[in-house]
């Protein structure tokens, strides 16, 4: 069966949220990603040497570790039911926005957790701001 590792504290969540709202059954585990263990004890680099969430392990093994890609292969279990379906408009701008989402909204957030502090923080939180800025137009 198809295993989904995640967090519910991060993006990784999504994933999860995404296979419930489609009504597919995976397995799911969740990802101590402090410490890179699952709840079951294992050592997550072993399963995901990206050690990002969420992971989803497909039947024949193979790894699927980056959002996006994990949440369009949960739409096509599901087709029409998420997101539009595979070769409609819809669907390409499902991945317009899961990409912008990714590359623009999720990135910015990385220096924020690094001592970005006074005004370089500042400017930075008004760069995401204007990045949802566009997402809420």
């Amino acid at each position: 069966m198809t295993k989904l590792y995640y967090t519910p504290t991060s993006c990784g969540a999504a994933s999860f949220i995404a296979a419930v709202a489609a009504g597919i059954k995976i397995d799911a585990e969740q990802v101590n990603i402090g410490t890179h263990t699952t709840d079951s004890g294992a050592d997550y680099y072993a399963i995901n040497p990206k050690g990002n969430v969420p992971a989803l392990i497909l039947d024949d093994g193979t790894v699927l570790n980056e959002g996006a890609a994990v949440l369009q292969y949960i739409a096509d279990q599901a087709p029409g039911k998420i997101a539009g379906e595979y070769g409609t408009k819809e669907r390409y701008l499902v991945q317009n926005a899961l990409n912008y989402l990714a590359s623009e909204v999720h990135a910015s957030y990385g220096p924020l957790f690094y001592g970005l502090e006074g005004e370089a923080k500042a400017a930075q939180i008004k760069k995401i701001g204007t990045k949802f800025d566009y997402i809420t137009k």
